[in-house]
């Protein structure tokens, strides 16, 4: 493994499980100083990763939270060099007009205004110290159908536009943004999705050229990519890591 983050700070988001453990564990191995934020679970988190990983309880939807959060890290480590946004949640499994309101107000709160406050205070940070990458999560649901999940599949899209936004208004203050939209990726939200709806993984699954689900792994490596300098010149994209599902 190469030390492509050595030196560097790196907060992810909803790094307490699945894909956001995935990438925590992933920068740490190349030399990373990771900073897990998660509402619950970051501590015990980043003991099993081990090594130069620390982590906060921290409400992503809270803006004073976020701020205050993040001001501790530069604080207490120098610099804020890479953000990963990857905390969301998925809402009930209903048609959209089954969806409560309640419901849709809280998946709108994770992963948008979630996303929304990790950049617009992490930004600030990365121009102070000369730029930064930013690395947002969000999904091939943002443009394709998927049963069930009208609310999740909107957020995502304006994870999507408002990165493409951001991404043209900091380049020139070299601050990169780029957004993974994973396909079917083996982590327990969507298992969940699975277990109510054990057809939908038979379709998608289908529908994938390369006939199965990727692993919280291969995403974490596609997140290190666009993280890292490798990908200096690379800002405003949206990558596709879903087996080839978004190409047919």
């Amino acid at each position: 493994m190469s030390n492509r983050f050595e030196n560097k700070v790196a907060v992810v988001t909803g790094a307490a499980s699945g894909i956001g453990f995935g990438i925590a564990q992933r920068l740490q191995s190349e030399g990373a100083q990771v900073v897990i934020f998660d509402i619950k679970g970051a501590t015990a988190a980043a003991e099993q990763i081990g090594g130069k990983v620390t982590a906060y309880d921290v409400d992503i939807t809270d803006a004073e939270a976020v701020e205050s959060s993040l001001r501790a890290v530069v604080e207490r480590f120098g610099a804020l060099n890479v953000m990963v946004n990857n905390a969301g949640v998925d809402g009930p499994l209903v048609p959209l007009a089954e969806c409560p309101v309640d419901s849709f107000d809280q998946v709108v709160a994770v992963n948008v205004r979630g996303v929304f406050l990790g950049m617009r205070y992490a930004i600030p940070h990365m121009i102070s110290s000369g730029g930064g990458s930013i690395v947002n999560i969000s999904s091939t649901a943002a443009v394709r159908f998927v049963p069930d999940l009208a609310p999740y599949a909107a957020t995502k899209a304006a994870v999507v536009r408002m990165s493409q936004n951001a991404a043209v208004e900091y380049a020139d203050q070299g601050v990169r943004i780029n957004v993974v939209m994973p396909g079917v990726i083996e982590t327990a939200l969507m298992k969940r999705v699975f277990e109510v709806n054990p057809q939908i993984r038979d379709a998608v699954i289908g529908q994938t050229p390369l006939k199965r689900v990727g692993s919280p792994g291969e995403l974490a490596a596609a997140v290190a990519f666009l993280a890292s300098d490798d990908a200096s010149f690379v800002t405003g994209v949206s990558l596709p890591t879903d087996g080839g599902i978004s190409a047919g």
